[in-house]
């Protein structure tokens, strides 16, 4: 069972019966604020590498050298986000591992979480 022109035009007629001219455009605008919401929410969510374009190279990588290099420039990208977000929480990052940075971020998140509450 399709709806085909005729149907269409009656349930839009019935559509601005029953909210009028007026209430069309603001469920327009409130639709689209919702939907805009849920895109943001949804990239918000995602890992940074799912929103990244895929090289086709790297689906065809043929030998485990390529792989390697792949996988220190993912490492250097992570390390580099660690230490753009320590240094914009105020943490000192010279001289100090990964895992040490991002024990003192999470210890400063955690706090601002618990005075939030």
């Amino acid at each position: 069972m399709s709806l085909g022109p005729p149907e269409l035009m009656l349930i839009i007629i019935i559509f601005f019966l029953l909210f009028g001219a007026k209430r069309i455009p603001e469920f327009a605008r409130s639709l689209g604020e919702g939907f805009r919401e849920f895109q943001k929410a949804r990239q918000e969510l995602e890992p940074p590498e799912l929103n990244e374009p895929i090289d086709a190279r790297s689906r065809q990588l043929s030998s485990p050298q390529e792989t390697a290099s792949e996988a220190g420039s993912a490492e250097d990208r992570e390390r580099a986000r660690v230490l753009s977000a320590a240094k914009g929480l105020g943490i000192e990052v010279e001289g100090r591992s990964l895992d040490e940075i991002k024990a003192e971020m999470r210890k400063i998140l955690d706090e601002k979480d618990t005075e939030a509450e």
